[in-house]
């Protein structure tokens, strides 16, 4: 009988690297040494998506790969952590750690699958809910601090305060960060002067937000490519820098501007910096040559909506 640790090296690294994540988590605890061969070689996990979510004494990760999809909860239970590992659609199994804190039992799982993913993943989403213990939340992003780098090339992130955003986004790779999300945030009132002076922040080239309104200047936005967000107020500057980025970047691909506040006062602006626009029964336009030679920066501004879309269009379907 042939036993698997009795296969060669080469042989046995092609087994690990065609399974599926689970298959090599179920091995580690197989035996001692195959724990250890496994920890040595540290087979690639090829995970493309990892989704957190922490609230209320509970966190959960979706794991995402091409062969499987791995749901992992753990939860506070009497004196430990329940956690419960579901292969989606195949095979769910449970267990019970006495004397271990459920954020310390996901940082000590989080930790061993982020030490075998050295592939950049394609989306990093974490999502601190307003359900959480503010405590917890603290002891969360302590240990986040204290973990592996995140190569990841789009962030989705949930917050509950604002001065969480900093914390996070230093442990992204700047090299490799180029879309940034925030959503559901709790805190109304979110200061962008540190975000603004991060890496990744000037790194990245897409960005939106919901449920918030910006007070950060325009001119903080300006390197993006994409932008969907919405502003609390705007002035003349704002606007002609946002303007200015759109027709001098050969990368620019399209800013929806939603403004909190648009009045009237604020079009008859609008026409005092960019000139009289092109008018029809549902919209102001304004039309500028750009850096590209076959293209036009088309802006809308749609009469019911306090809202600019700035995007590209061909110069062939100008109105004449």
């Amino acid at each position: 009988m042939v036993f698997l640790l009795d296969m060669p090296d080469v042989p046995m690294n092609l087994i690990l690297g065609n399974v599926g994540p689970s298959v090599i988590f179920s091995l580690r605890k197989v035996c001692r040494s195959l724990r250890d061969y496994i920890d040595e070689a540290k087979p690639e996990l090829y995970f493309n998506d990892i989704q957190i979510l922490l609230k209320y004494k509970e966190i959960t990760i979706h794991l995402y790969h091409h062969l499987e999809m791995i749901l992992i909860s753990y939860m506070l239970h009497g004196n430990g952590c329940r956690i419960v590992f579901d292969v989606i659609g195949r095979d769910t199994h449970e267990k019970f750690i006495e004397n271990v804190d459920y954020i310390e039992g996901f940082w000590n799982d989080y930790s061993l699958i982020m030490k075998y993913q050295k592939s950049n993943l394609k989306r990093f989403h974490l999502h601190l809910s307003n359900s959480a213990d503010v405590d917890d939340i603290s002891k969360f992003l302590e240990q986040y601090k204290n973990s592996r780098s995140i190569k990841t090339q789009y962030l989705s992130l949930g917050i509950y305060h604002g001065d969480e955003i900093p914390i996070i986004l230093q442990h992204l790779d700047a090299n490799c960060l180029k879309c940034i999300r925030f959503f559901n945030a709790s805190d109304k009132n979110i200061d962008f002067t540190e975000i603004v002076k991060l890496d990744q922040w000037k790194n990245a080239q897409e960005f939106s937000i919901r449920n918030l309104s910006i007070t950060a200047p325009m001119k903080h936005f300006t390197h993006f490519s994409y932008i969907d967000a919405e502003f609390e107020n705007s002035d003349a500057e704002d606007l002609k820098a946002l303007t200015e980025a759109a027709i001098g970047s050969p990368k620019f691909e399209k800013f929806i501007i939603r403004l909190h506040e648009f009045s009237y006062d604020n079009r008859q602006r609008l026409s005092e910096l960019f000139g009289s626009p092109y008018t029809d029964q549902n919209n102001c336009t304004w039309f500028f040559k750009t850096c590209q030679e076959e293209k036009i920066l088309r802006i809308d501004n749609f009469r019911e909506f306090s809202r600019l879309n700035f995007y590209l269009i061909d110069r062939s379907v100008v109105p004449n």
